[in-house]
This record gives structure tokens, C-alpha cells and sequence, in this order.
């Protein structure tokens, strides 16, 4: 069986973690993006935030993109 580290950010730190990856300025003005499916993302529908080929990338609530992630992150 596999283990897992999950990290978590409490929505009250929140805004300073994302301030920190350079995020919140652009979630704010509506820039921030799927790096699947390419949907606007917004502190709503923000499911992941994780790093891929030395990138910081997000993805939104949808299930489907979610997976996808997942399996970006077995594949590393």
C-alpha cells in the first residue's frame, strides 16, 4: 500500500500561502487557470495547488481534473 503526505492550509492562512507562490494577485483578477481543463479559477472552486515540471500549477473542483492530477503525480 502506498502512503501519502497530505498538506493542508487552513482558509484562514489561506491568502498569505498563496501570496507566497505569487497566486493571490491573479486568483484575485480572475487569471488563475485549470492546468487542465483550462477553467477559471477562483477561491470557491480551488481544489489543488501542486508542483509539475518546476512549475507551481492549480486545479479546479472538478473530479474529472482532480484525477488527472493524480495520476501527474504517480507518474513523477
Amino acid at each position: 500500500m502506498k502512503k501519502y503526505k497530505i498538506h493542508a492550509i487552513h482558509e484562514r492562512r489561506m491568502d498569505k500561502f498563496l501570496e507566497s507562490l505569487h497566486l493571490l494577485k491573479p486568483l484575485d483578477e480572475g487569471r488563475l487557470k485549470c492546468s487542465i481543463c483550462g477553467r477559471q479559477v477562483n477561491k470557491e472552486n480551488l481544489q489543488s495547488i501542486y508542483p509539475f515540471e518546476n512549475k507551481i500549477m492549480v486545479c479546479c473542483d472538478n473530479p474529472e481534473c482532480y484525477r488527472e492530477v493524480l495520476k501527474r503525480k504517480e507518474s513523477e
